[in-house]
């Protein structure tokens, strides 16, 4: 009941918020600042209803957040935390649509995304979160082609995910959220391979999977996520080879 509450607070709250930014905006539609306030609120609200599994209201809200920060953009193109809460909220729509099965809207909002890190990066940005994310929107990209048995395509984008983990990795060698999605696009990378009949391409993916969650572990040796992810690697080795 209480977490029923707390979410129609929540609700109530964003969207006081951006009526609050609007009459702003009403009176100086080039506020920045209110602006990407109201971008990122829109996008707050978008998390909430995506919680919620309320996917067309949080669509919506996601496409409201994309306009808001596109309109930063074309006053200020290079504003990298602008673009980085862009390429979040075309992730999370992307994301949507493949819980729906809409591939083709989800194939677009994944590479529309993976376009807005680039965009960040280009700027010379070594931001950790901003590599981490776009490794994230390969993998799903890849998962979908998969999904789709472009396997081609997929392999080259499970490739590029692992690079994006250990750019972050070059950056932060103990960074545990790069090693588990580094471990887990090894692991997505190895079933591909396996289906294929390349066994032994897929066996070294497995075992660097392996090497992955052994140092997350090492870092973080009470985390049950990660003692998941390295015993269903272990048994995954002993059964199949």
């Amino acid at each position: 009941m209480n977490s029923i509450l707390n979410q129609y607070q929540n609700e109530q709250e964003y969207l006081e918020t951006i009526a609050a930014y609007d009459r702003i905006l009403s009176l100086n539609p080039g506020n920045i600042n209110a602006l990407n306030n109201k971008g990122n609120t829109l996008q707050n609200l978008a998390d909430l209803y995506l919680e919620l599994s309320q996917y067309s209201e949080s669509q919506k809200l996601y496409l409201q957040a994309i306009a808001t920060y596109d309109h930063i953009l074309s006053l200020i193109p290079n504003r990298i935390s602008v673009l980085n809460n862009k390429g979040n909220a075309l992730q999370n729509l992307a994301d949507i649509y493949l819980e729906l099965l809409q591939y083709i809207e989800a194939q677009k909002f994944y590479i529309q995304a993976i376009g807005a890190y680039d965009h960040t990066l280009s700027l010379g940005s070594d931001n950790i979160y901003t590599i981490n994310n776009k490794g994230l929107a390969l993998k799903s990209l890849a998962d979908l082609y998969t999904r789709l048995s472009q396997y081609s395509e997929a392999q080259k984008l499970y490739i590029e995910a692992i690079s994006a983990y250990d750019q972050v990795l070059c950056l932060d060698p103990n960074n545990i959220y790069a090693l588990n999605n580094k471990g887990n696009g090894l692991l997505c990378l190895g079933h591909l391979l396996k289906n294929l009949f390349q066994h032994q391409e897929a066996l070294q993916c497995y075992q660097a999977a392996l090497t992955a969650f052994n140092h997350s572990d090492a870092i973080a040796p009470n985390d049950e996520y990660i003692q998941s992810l390295r015993e269903q690697t272990q048994q995954l080795l002993k059964t199949y080879f």
